[in-house]
């Protein structure tokens, strides 16, 4: 019966030879020139993470504080706005192993299995396009417009970027002048059918940088205009829908607001979104509301446009608005109205105590007549000032 330790050593055997094996494919693979480099930069305010064989692959967003001040970043003009991304260059291959065989040693345990695996790898060109199809699908093809089908866990927000070579690449093309030499080249994926095998191939095609930047912005915009717009739905629900909102459209948003997509909040809301958003893209923004008003109380949608009163909690949809229709409202919200509201309610209060015609008589369903209207010398005119601004049910 064979030995623990002569088994570990065998499993230690196996493993050193194939340390060995990876060490010479790595050095292979670079001397014979293979490993071009390949740069990813991330415009988008969230990072970028691979999983699987490529778990160890994040690049960060430019926005994180974490970084170092003096971390490599790209710094371009787009739509009159300055955009920043944080940048990765992948200079060495990804050299894993996949397993093809095992024995077992004689005498030996379930466990005790001596592993046989095979160096497989990737080079930088095949690592960037991982990034490109999982986050920004912009496809460039060649000729016969072949690519590799896109993987179905793909994010689809853009704002990527994918090219061959290092920073001092770009900036090169970046200060190029001429419109035909803004070129870069950028990784695409090819499948490959063998018999029943699939594989893939990777290479490198050229295309415009400045057709390229279209397309990533655009889409990128896009994509943060339906996140937004997602999550603008949610808050128009339930509490539950609300509880949906996450902390990644909280960061889309405020990644709107600082390009002057979006407008900000207003000073002293307790909410980041409380009024419908939608991207400045020059078009006419889509109102989903269709104009209902969202209740100053507890800002649940109005059923049906000039609804007076909350279905939900039964305060005014809008205070003045409410009043002036005609409805009673309670003293507590009068109080709250500020500014020319304020003066117009005061005004129409008057002219409801005083009567529809203060110098004539009417009579009373006895066949008495009676004169004008006359109110308690107890009432007041005016609407008594608020001890605090605050809505009722808002007091702390």
């Amino acid at each position: 019966m064979a030995s623990i330790t002569a088994i570990q050593e065998k499993i230690g055997e196996s493993q050193e030879a194939f340390r060995d094996k990876a060490r010479d494919t790595r050095e292979h693979l670079v001397e014979s020139g293979q490993c071009e480099p390949f740069t990813v930069v991330n415009f988008n305010p969230v990072a970028m993470k691979l999983a699987g064989e490529f778990d160890r692959y994040a690049i960060p967003s430019p926005d994180d504080d974490r970084l170092p001040k003096d971390v490599l970043r790209v710094k371009l003009d787009y739509d009159g706005k300055a955009r920043i991304g944080h940048c990765v260059t992948i200079r060495e291959p990804h050299i894993y192993g996949r397993n093809v065989n095992a024995t077992w040693a004689k005498g030996g345990g379930p466990g005790d299995a001596i592993p046989e695996r095979e160096v497989m790898y990737y080079l930088p060109v095949a690592i960037a396009y991982n990034f490109l199809e999982h986050f920004s699908p912009i496809f460039v093809t060649d000729r016969d417009n072949r690519a590799a089908a896109p993987p179905k866990d793909q994010r689809k927000f853009y704002g990527v970027l994918a090219f061959m070579g290092d920073i001092h690449t770009l900036e090169k093309i970046l200060a190029e002048e001429r419109p035909e030499k803004r070129v870069i080249h950028v990784p695409l994926a090819v499948s490959r059918q063998t018999g029943k095998l699939q594989s893939r191939t990777y290479k490198s095609v050229p295309t415009s940088l400045d057709d390229y930047l279209e397309k990533m912005f655009t889409g990128q915009l896009k994509f943060a205009d339906a996140t937004i717009s997602r999550a603008q739905q949610r808050w128009n629900g339930t509490d539950e829908d609300r509880k949906d909102i996450s902390t990644t459209d909280r960061i889309w948003y405020r990644w709107a607001i600082d390009l002057g997509y979006a407008e900000p909040a207003k000073p002293g809301e307790k909410t980041w979104l409380n009024e419908l958003l939608t991207l400045n893209m020059g078009k006419t923004p889509i109102d989903l509301t269709g104009g209902r008003r969202k209740c100053q109380s507890c800002r649940t949608l109005e059923p049906e446009l000039n609804t007076p009163f909350c279905p939900k909690c039964n305060a005014p949809i809008n205070t003045f608005e409410t009043f002036m229709a005609g409805f009673p409202v309670a003293d507590a919200w009068l109080m709250a109205l500020r500014g020319e509201e304020r003066d117009i309610a005061l005004e129409e209060m008057k002219l409801r105590r005083q009567g529809f015609d203060s110098s004539s008589t009417v009579e009373n369903g006895n066949g008495k007549k009676r004169g004008p209207y006359k109110k308690s010398e107890s009432k007041s005119d005016e609407i008594p000032v608020a001890p605090t601004t605050d809505l009722p049910g808002e007091e702390e």
